[in-house]
């Protein structure tokens, strides 16, 4: 999925090579691309997959960054960090990162990215232990 749409040829190449599993190529392929362009959006959220797909989630966690802080703080791709996030069992930081997310996407009346928001706070919390954030056990 690209961020600016269509997915430039470089980036669909790799998207590609993910999906025929061929991990350390999309790899490979995604440096490549971030030498020449270290501030691509879609060439690190490419990488970001790759991280994952490779078994390295945490380097996912700093390529997403990345790709965010280059976006300008894109809401699409800070929810994607928060799921990343919570996957990670980084709840605390998945919750505030989604709860932030939420409050503009409020402001601007974005229903999709509050609702996709609400689901990842929701799934911060475990069923029958206290939330850290909030104190209070879910049901």
């Amino acid at each position: 999925m690209a961020v600016s749409g269509d997915a430039p040829d470089g980036v669909a190449q790799g998207y590609a090579l993910l999906r025929e599993g061929l991990v350390q190529q999309a790899t490979d392929h995604v440096f490549g691309l971030l030498q020449a362009r270290p501030d691509d959006v879609d060439a690190l959220v490419l990488a970001g997959e790759a991280a994952v797909a490779g078994g390295t989630p945490d380097a996912a966690v700093g390529y997403m960054q990345r790709a965010i802080d280059a976006s300008g703080g894109n809401d699409g791709l800070r929810l994607k960090q928060a799921s990343l996030l919570l996957h990670l069992r980084r709840r605390r930081e998945a919750f505030e990162l989604a709860l932030a997310v939420a409050g503009t996407a409020r402001t601007r009346g974005d229903g999709r990215a509050l609702w996709q928001a609400a689901s990842i706070v929701t799934n911060c919390n475990r069923p029958g232990r206290p939330c850290r954030c909030t104190g209070r056990r879910s049901r």
